[in-house]
């Protein structure tokens, strides 16, 4: 007897572990049960195109460095996708603001944007899943602006707002909309408190802690918390039928994942907030510290390039020894400038890619000025560094008007070739060619063996060169472009099956294609 009853309570133990189990499991969201149907319904849905708000911590935000979104709206939003096998892809749009993409999901071009705020004229834009999280909205002010106790205070104040919010249709209740000011952005709305142009905004409570410390807000306080601003946070899928039977599943599959975890792993705190702050202070000290002593050394080459302009017809006679001062002299200062200045720009905005431009900067003037005069070859490794950090700088500056494409073969990056041949190839091709097109351009940069020889093409889609431009280029050597094509070619053709053309069609672009020798380092 004793025997059955200690059996039974084993059993009962192991029935409760297992079902304890199961419960956790399913919680995770790694048990989730769905019909023949309800699949065929998901997979008719394609690769669904999404947008997302790029600054609402701790919901979204986009993530500049990693190139990629985070917050807790993101991770859930990720993590039921992959539960229910649903295709995505991002769309991100750095220049579109939050009203654009609200009605760019009322026009149905994307089929799904987050994380929205629940209110009545937002649900005719399409269908929202079940929220998942809850907000207030504050009032912010500068300091010294008279106090509040409730939004029918505000009814003679010049107050702004960020069009496409969901606390307008709120504030309009209480504030007639000649006092109210739309702005595209929270930037342009802060800017035009702390200027006097309006004297209250309204900003939701944890955007405006991470707000303070980015946009260093240290006159603007939290003045009145908004009670009845209370918003519910969701997911919006565009309004066709196919989504409204997909939200079921959707809220079912979201059910699996506990929120208030995920939550909690993008709150900060006061403290680490400063403590970021400080941080990246810190860092825009050093970039601006280093900027400044690169500043002195562009002032002295720009010094050393009139100086060595003067002479260049002089060090042009003098032996292949000494060239490489020659075009070491021909490194335009107007570029290092027009880099600087992009840097610079940089800092205060983005630091982290301000600190890798500076990074690329170092990197080209350390390998264009510690080429030993003395140092007749360089690897093609080398040259390729060199054209890449050149072409980072460039990219900077012209963005998406510039694209470079590479097409090296691996085993001739060892093989040796004249230094300050393919940059400045690459420089015309940019500064000359895909640049002066409104829309810029791509450059291709291949490299192969061919037979005994060393193929080397720059070839690129700008604007082409006239047939006298180029002659006048080649044959009475003109330095407008930087290190001068002439001075390229008499280089290359110095050495045994050296060989250089230029094809050029005006309006299709400009293909240079260079011959040298193969040499290795045990040649």
């Amino acid at each position: 007897m004793k025997v059955n009853k200690l059996l039974g309570m084993v059993l009962i133990i192991i029935l409760f572990i297992n079902n304890t189990a199961f419960a956790s499991t399913l919680e995770e969201g790694s048990q989730f049960i769905m019909t023949e149907e309800e699949k065929n319904l998901i997979n008719s849905l394609g690769e669904i195109q999404v947008m997302v708000d790029d600054h609402f911590t701790p919901l979204s935000l986009y993530s500049e460095s990693d190139g990629k979104y985070l917050g807790a709206s993101v991770e859930l939003f990720e993590k039921t996708a992959e539960l229910i096998g649903l295709k995505y892809r991002y769309n991100y749009e750095k220049d579109l603001s939050w009203s654009e993409k609200i009605e760019s999901i009322k026009r149905k071009e994307i089929d799904l944007l987050f994380p929205m705020s629940i209110t009545d004229r937002r649900k005719s834009y399409g269908h929202y899943t079940k929220p998942y999280h809850t907000m207030y909205y504050s009032v912010i002010a500068k300091s010294d602006s008279e106090k509040i106790s409730s939004l029918n205070d505000l009814q003679n104040k010049k107050v702004g707002a960020v069009r496409g919010t969901s606390i307008i249709a709120l504030i309009e209740n209480y504030i007639p909309k000649k006092n109210i000011t739309y702005y595209d952005s929270d930037k342009a709305m802060y800017a035009a408190l702390q200027t006097g142009k309006v004297t209250y905004t309204f900003q939701n409570e944890n955007v405006f802690n991470e707000d303070f410390y980015r946009y260093e807000l240290f006159d603007v306080i939290k003045i009145y918390k908004i009670e009845e601003s209370l918003r519910e946070y969701s997911y919006l899928f565009k309004k066709t039928e196919d989504m409204r039977e997909f939200v079921k599943i959707w809220n079912r599959a979201m059910s699996c994942f506990n929120m208030e975890d995920v939550i909690s792993k993008y709150e900060v705190g006061e403290t680490e907030l400063l403590n970021k702050y400080l941080k990246q202070k810190n860092t825009q000290n050093q970039i601006v510290i280093s900027l400044f002593i690169l500043l002195i050394v562009i002032i002295g080459l720009a010094y050393q390039y009139k100086s060595a302009k003067k002479m260049s017809e002089l060090m042009k006679k003098e032996a292949s020894i000494n060239k490489m001062a020659y075009l070491q002299s021909q490194i335009k200062p107007h570029f290092l400038f027009n880099a600087l200045g992009t840097i610079m720009a940089l800092c205060y905005t983005e630091p982290e890619k301000a600190g890798d431009l500076l990074n690329s900067m170092s990197k080209y003037l350390r390998m264009v000025f510690t080429t030993d005069s003395q140092m007749e070859l360089v690897s093609l490794q080398r040259e390729i560094d060199l054209v890449n950090a050149y072409v980072e700088l460039e990219k900077a500056r012209y963005g998406e008007r510039v694209v470079l494409h590479f097409e090296v073969e691996e085993e001739c990056l060892s093989y040796q070739i004249p230094p300050l041949i393919i940059q400045p190839l690459v420089e015309n091709a940019i500064l000359h060619g895909i640049t002066k097109k409104e829309e810029g351009g791509a450059v291709w940069l291949s490299v192969h063996a061919v037979k005994n020889r060393m193929q080397i093409i720059v070839k690129d889609n700008g604007v082409g060169i006239k047939e006298e431009q180029l002659r006048y280029i080649i044959n009475e050597k003109s330095m407008e472009s930087g290190i001068g094509l002439s001075n390229i070619r008499q280089r290359i053709l110095s050495y045994t099956m050296g060989e250089m053309t230029i094809n050029s069609q005006v309006g299709a672009g400009t293909e240079i294609i260079v011959f040298l020798p193969i040499i290795n380092n045990h040649s």
